[in-house]
């Protein structure tokens, strides 16, 4: 299961976004996660793409993965153009996805 917020500094040429993804072992036995995130632009384009380490987790355990995207270019978003990107994060065990999430922010 992928919860979390996500956060990002106000879009300016360059803007950093933090991504905060808790995953949750929902499952009987200890297993091992990774998350990758995508950030995809207005018009569908990805910009950034980040993948986890690998993390083990015992059953019925969560964590916490921290990601840093550096997004260059990146659009204004105000009342008259708002510029949505997509945060995409998918968490993966034993290198098959379990779990996609989709967010949108700007």
């Amino acid at each position: 299961e992928v919860t979390g917020p996500i956060s990002s500094s106000p879009f300016t040429a360059d803007s950093v976004v933090s991504i905060f993804t808790t995953v949750e072992n929902l499952g009987t036995t200890t297993a091992g996660f990774s998350v990758t995130s995508d950030i995809i632009d207005p018009f569908g384009n990805v910009v950034w793409s980040g993948s986890s380490a690998n993390v083990s987790l015992g059953a019925g355990n969560h964590s916490t993965v921290f990601q840093v995207a550096e997004v260059s270019n990146a659009s204004l978003w105000d009342i008259t153009q708002p510029s949505l990107f997509r945060l995409k994060q998918t968490v993966f065990r034993a290198g098959v996805a379990v779990d996609t999430v989709y967010t949108r922010f700007g």
